[in-house]
This record gives C-alpha cells, sequence and structure tokens, in this order.
C-alpha cells in the first residue's frame, strides 16, 4: 500500500476530509498531531502545518520521520496573482520558488545556496482541468502594492503566492520525496477589499479542498 502524507493548510479542511477514512488513529508527534487511516486503498497520514516556512519545514521533517511516505500532497490557499484567476478558482504547481530569499551571487533571486533555482513538484497533469504554472512563496501576507509590484515584477509568470509552498518543496527535494502542491486561490493580491474577501473565503474552503483530494487520490489509484 503506498504511503501517501497530505498536508493541510487550516484543521477545518483535514477534520472534514478524514470523514472519507477508515481506520482513523491520532498521533501526537513532537508538537504536530497526525491523523493516520486508510482511503482508496492508501495509507494516509494527514496534519496541519502551520503558517509560514519554519513550520512547513518541521510539518514535512516530522513527517519523514514519522511516516516515511512516498508521496506529499500539500493542499492550501494562496492568494492569486494572475489576473485571469478568481476566488476559488484551483492552481497545482509545476515550479515553486522562494520570493524573499537572496544569497547573494551567483545564486539567483529566490535561491536558498547549494539548492535548485526552483523546484519542480510533480503529477499536475493528474488535474489538466486547472492551471498549471509558478508558485511563490515567503513569510510575508501581501497586501502592500509596492511589494505586490516588486513580485510581479521579480516572478513575471507567478500563478499565486503563498507561505509554506516552497518550505515544503525545499524539505521534500532534501528528504528525496515526492511532492505534489494544490492551491485554492483565496483572495486576488491588491483588489479592493482584499482582507475582507478572504475572511469570507474561509467558508466554503474545506469542502472544495476535500472534493479536490478524492479526484486526486482516486487518479493517483488508477495509476497503479
Amino acid at each position: 500500500m503506498k504511503k501517501i502524507a497530505i498536508i493541510f493548510a487550516m484543521q477545518k479542511e483535514l477534520d472534514l476530509f478524514t470523514k472519507q477514512i477508515t481506520g482513523l488513529k491520532t498521533v501526537t508527534q513532537n508538537h504536530l498531531t497526525f491523523y493516520r487511516g486508510n482511503y482508496q486503498n492508501f495509507d494516509l497520514c494527514l496534519t496541519v502545518s502551520g503558517m509560514g516556512k519554519v513550520n512547513a519545514a518541521l510539518s514535512v521533517a516530522n513527517l519523514m520521520q514519522f511516516f516515511a511516505p512516498d508521496l506529499v500532497i500539500n493542499i492550501g490557499v494562496s492568494g492569486g496573482l494572475d489576473k485571469s484567476l478568481k476566488i476559488s478558482d484551483i492552481v497545482v504547481a509545476d515550479e515553486v520558488v522562494y520570493h524573499d530569499v537572496w544569497c547573494g551571487n551567483p545564486a539567483k533571486l529566490g535561491q536558498v545556496w547549494d539548492m535548485p533555482e526552483t523546484y519542480h513538484p510533480l503529477y499536475a497533469e493528474l488535474l489538466p482541468e486547472y492551471p498549471h504554472g509558478l508558485l511563490v512563496a515567503g513569510d510575508w501576507f501581501m497586501t502592500e502594492p509596492e511589494k505586490l509590484q516588486a513580485t510581479k515584477t521579480n516572478f513575471p509568470t507567478a500563478l499565486a503566492v503563498d507561505m509554506e509552498s516552497a518550505a515544503i518543496a525545499q524539505s521534500c527535494y532534501l528528504y528525496k520525496c515526492p511532492l505534489m502542491i494544490i492551491r485554492q486561490i483565496s483572495d486576488v493580491v491588491g483588489t479592493e477589499k482584499q482582507d475582507e474577501i478572504y475572511n469570507r473565503f474561509w467558508e466554503n474552503a474545506p469542502e472544495q479542498s476535500s472534493l479536490i483530494l478524492r479526484q486526486v487520490l482516486t487518479r493517483l489509484a488508477n495509476l497503479d
């Protein structure tokens, strides 16, 4: 049975998805709670990372030590950067980079020294009905017009921005574990009433995340 770890953005998303799995068990490891169970003949381990790069990296490290997954799936939310995106749209990462890392020449902007220039999550082709592309990530909730414009200038092809995906990608790269990243657009950065729209978005976000995960796991099962 393939072992899949799923890292959620929020507890509500995880709690809703646990209704779909059998044999649910809960284990606390260090500061994280893990939820073990079965779905589509997969052995699953679910957790919530917490916000930001450090929490994201620690969630991967603990999953590797506790569960040793064959695949990590990260599902969460992002702010839309591409003008074509709307609230609740789904984007799938085929490339990820930090927007707030600079280690000096000859490293590229966003590149941690001795690490790849960008990271390349897998399995985007399982969700062909959604846009694929570049996600940028960093410890910054992006609401300031100046920061938004700088990010768009530095990464003009970026679809969306979040606070965890690049750290999860770097951690999985170091552990040599395949990764898939799916993001739901919670707000479009720079639009009017961005904070108000972001807060309303969470009312229906868990249901959509659960639906997408069931789609992905069913399609992964059909690959075997």
